[in-house]
């Protein structure tokens, strides 16, 4: 009788339902499926007026005649300063037919730097992805470098 005792305070008796709440419990369950679909990638150039300063080198060819130097050799020379003495040949008739200078043509070189706008058309490429899904159709395109979408929005 022993055992039949410490069964019975062992075991649990039901409370009494004295007008007490029901108590709910809520269990969130999780799932997740894959769902098939198409990417679409495309890429797209856009085009942006660009304008930019720019420096450039220009030179000229600054010629002058000068009376030859007695005597001539009578080919072409580099002066000192870098200029070309270009000899121009001349007959003259003697007893005997020789070949003299007339004239030197010196040339020297003039750089000038000079400003200038340029106006051009810069390409830029960007690129948009369009998901299909099996089962619903499209998803609406995103753009993956906003950025370089022009101002009118395209």
């Amino acid at each position: 009788m022993a055992d039949q005792t410490s069964r019975s305070h062992n075991q649990e008796a039901p409370l009494p339902r004295a007008g007490g709440l029901d108590v709910h419990t809520e269990e969130l369950h999780i799932e997740t499926t894959l769902v098939p679909g198409t990417l679409y990638i495309a890429r797209r150039v856009d085009e942006v007026p660009h304008e930019q300063p720019l420096t450039r080198r220009i030179e000229h060819a600054h010629v002058e005649h000068v009376a030859p130097h007695e005597p001539d050799s009578g080919k072409i020379e580099t002066l000192p300063d870098g200029s070309l003495s270009i000899p121009v040949l001349e007959e003259h008739i003697v007893v005997t037919k020789e070949l003299r200078v007339r004239e030197r043509i010196i040339v020297r070189k003039a750089v000038i730097t000079e400003h200038t706008q340029i106006t051009d058309t810069i390409r830029r490429e960007r690129v948009e992805l369009e998901v299909v899904e099996a089962d619903d159709g499209k998803r609406p395109r995103r753009d993956l470098f906003p950025e370089t979408r022009r101002r009118d929005g395209t």
